[in-house]
């Protein structure tokens, strides 16, 4: 793999367990797609053993499973990129008495040498599950608060709390190097604490993730990549979606960057002179500037979008992303999926077909674009049949309805919108329709679903608008599909282990089908 331009898939598996026989099927694709590795998060679900298994979650796959799913890709020629619990998100797990001498916060105390030692004893029982892998994932997103334990403040007061993060990670990639396995962390630790970016051990690899970012320039701009880090430079310019994404009051107007950020990312972030645009992805050259070996990662469907994606609205991030990553001469990129709560990998193969195919031209014109998703997809899709199921909801989606967790939009907020709201459910209802009156017999079943369902939530917000569509949507509209959420749960029962995924989609349909009603 070293000296090519690698393309991996993260497949999310700490939440809900997909299917060993599922994986299977889903590392043949991927592979057909020219993905050549996988970034297999299990998070707690893998089978930990001695010390450390008070972290077996309920959900944790058998050691027959993992010998399974290490057999399906090296048969697909994939690599795995193996990831457990890592140094943040970790509260559930520093909760339990035999790891809370560990806590940070809800993260790893980084001073202490048995935090190390913890990450270790994790990436060895990986690595001897998975003796292919060529990278053990770290961790380390979303990483807000200040040291709180009293030795890391003591670190932190004295070398800077960049120090204490680089030197944490350097102990780790240290021990791993002996066994030819790069160590990866994300990105945004060292984007918000920078300063001691250049003592990173030079094999250890950042996964620079940007899920926001659009086109060659944007009117905001990112110091991390989680919301916090979010500084608005001109909201008016912000395409509508980006913007219901954006609901968060955390999420701060471009005045209250605080000016060290200024002094040391002005030259990469290029603010316009009237402020109200800065260059995308400005990371990528930040970390091509201090040699690190970055892979950048993205989303091929919109931030806190839904099983019923606008995946045609983020070809501008996948574009511009693919293109900066291979002109700053990045190791490759990662194409990111996190469930439950978005897109079902039944439904979003289209959009990763697109990433693959742009990751070989980035420049590539639309229909070429097209013709080549198509052909690394397969039968039964065509370039026809795949541009109109990527922008059949292109101006409308669940997440016009539901934030990010599935909780409704506030009404006041939903009624300043409701002009457009009313467009872009009857253009979505006209397109879904057309797709099924031409491909229903022949598209893929997970996509007659898919555009069933986001015929049904259409025409169920323009009933709740009181909007009368025209007689040619009115006559093609019919009644909510009463079986719509039964044929998702057939097709989840092919996909999870567990039947409560099942009942939890199943809910969420009724849910948001039904919204408007109650």
């Amino acid at each position: 793999m070293t000296g090519t331009f690698q393309r991996t898939a993260h497949v999310q598996l700490a939440y809900r367990r997909l299917k060993v026989d599922y994986l299977a099927r889903l590392f043949k694709q991927l592979a057909q797609m020219n993905y050549d590795s996988i970034l297999l998060d299990y998070g707690r679900n893998f089978p930990y053993r001695g010390e450390l298994a008070p972290l077996c979650s309920k959900q944790t796959y058998s050691e027959q499973e993992i010998a399974q799913i290490e057999t399906a890709l090296c048969q697909n020629q994939l690599t795995p990129l193996v990831k457990g619990v890592g140094m943040s998100h970790l509260s559930s797990v520093v909760r339990q008495s035999a790891y809370a001498s560990l806590a940070d916060g809800t993260g790893l105390n980084l001073a202490k040498e048995e935090s190390a030692a913890f990450l270790i004893a994790i990436g060895e029982q990986l690595l001897q599950r998975h003796p292919s892998a060529a990278m053990l994932h770290l961790g380390g997103d979303e990483i807000y608060d200040e040291p709180r334990a009293e030795e890391s403040i003591r670190h932190a007061r004295e070398h800077g709390y960049s120090h204490l993060y680089v030197t944490f990670v350097n102990r780790i990639a240290r021990h791993f190097s002996s066994r030819k396995v790069r160590c990866a962390i994300w990105s945004d630790g060292l984007i918000r604490h920078s300063e001691s970016l250049d003592l990173l051990d030079n094999e250890v690899e950042v996964f620079y993730w940007d899920y926001w970012g659009y086109a060659q320039r944007c009117a905001f701009l990112s110091i991390g990549g989680g919301s916090p880090d979010l500084f608005l430079l001109d909201e008016a310019a912000i395409p509508e979606d980006t913007r219901n994404a954006m609901r968060s009051s955390t999420i701060r107007s471009g005045h209250a960057i605080p000016p060290a950020m200024r002094r040391t990312y002005g030259k990469y972030w290029k603010i316009s002179e009237d402020g109200r645009s800065a260059e995308s992805f400005p990371y990528c050259r930040f970390f091509q500037d201090h040699r690190v070996r970055m892979r950048c990662c993205m989303l091929p469907y919109p931030e806190k979008g839904s099983f019923l994606s606008r995946f045609s609205a983020q070809l501008s991030h996948l574009q511009n992303f693919i293109g900066k990553a291979r002109e700053t001469c990045a190791q490759g990129i990662v194409v990111c999926l996190w469930q439950p709560w978005w897109p079902l990998w039944e439904t979003v193969l289209p959009a990763f077909a697109l990433a693959a195919a742009l990751s070989e031209n980035p420049e590539a014109k639309e229909d070429c674009l097209w013709e080549k998703a198509s052909e690394l997809l397969g039968d039964p899709w065509n370039a026809p049949m795949l541009r109109d199921y990527c922008e059949a909801g292109r101006s409308f989606e669940s997440n016009d309805l539901l934030d990010g967790q599935w909780h409704p939009i506030p009404p006041g907020e939903r009624e300043n919108r409701a002009a457009s709201s009313e467009h872009n459910a009857a253009c979505a209802l006209h397109a879904a329709q057309q797709f099924l009156d031409r491909y229903a017999q022949t598209a893929p079943p997970s996509a007659v679903l898919s555009i069933r369902m986001l015929r049904e939530v259409a025409a169920e917000e323009l009933q709740y608008h009181d909007f009368t569509p025209s007689e040619e949507n009115a006559s093609r509209r019919g009644c909510v599909d009463a079986t719509l959420a039964e044929d998702f749960a057939r097709l989840l029962h092919f996909v999870y282990t567990a039947d409560d995924a099942e009942e939890e989609y199943r809910s969420r349909i009724h849910y948001l089908l039904h919204l408007r009603k109650e």
